[in-house]
């Protein structure tokens, strides 16, 4: 048993299912190649994923490794630097939108850009804060902008 398989065997809230197809996505397989190993489709490892991902409170991969792989009492803890060095403008600025409450439908539209490219600069936001939730994040980008 590795590390990540032991990690979500404690979080204890996912199905067998869910185990096997989320630690297939910490292995840094696609949905496709994940529906081949299982044998299923690809919808649904996606359903399977978009479940496991709401019984830990992620969304997405990398929020995901996060959690498996943090050690609890580091988890929604920030990186130590300033909030500048670690941000890019466009992730400062569609985190501010988050901020204030707009769905990520409506930053990608005030912003010109596809609801997917706003969750996955939310996504790569967190990841460089070390937050796991968009709740975390956004709290620390609000203790920390300028």
């Amino acid at each position: 048993m590795n590390l990540a398989h032991g990690a979500l065997l404690r979080a204890g809230r996912l199905t067998t299912a869910e185990q096997h197809v989320a630690l297939l996505a910490l292995e840094g397989r696609d949905n496709a190649e994940i529906a081949i190993v299982r044998g299923s489709s690809v919808h649904t490892v996606a359903n399977l994923l978009a479940r496991a991902y709401r019984k830990m409170r992620v969304s997405c991969r990398a929020e995901l490794a996060a959690t498996v792989f943090a050690p609890a009492e580091n988890r929604d803890t920030p990186r130590s630097g300033r909030l500048q060095d670690h941000l890019s403008p466009r992730e400062h600025e569609v985190v501010a939108r988050a901020g204030m409450g707009h769905a990520n439908k409506r930053i990608a539209y005030d912003l010109g850009i596809s609801a997917t490219t706003v969750a996955s600069y939310l996504c790569r936001a967190s990841k460089k804060l070390g937050v796991t939730s968009r709740v975390a994040l956004v709290r620390v980008y609000g203790e920390n902008a300028t």
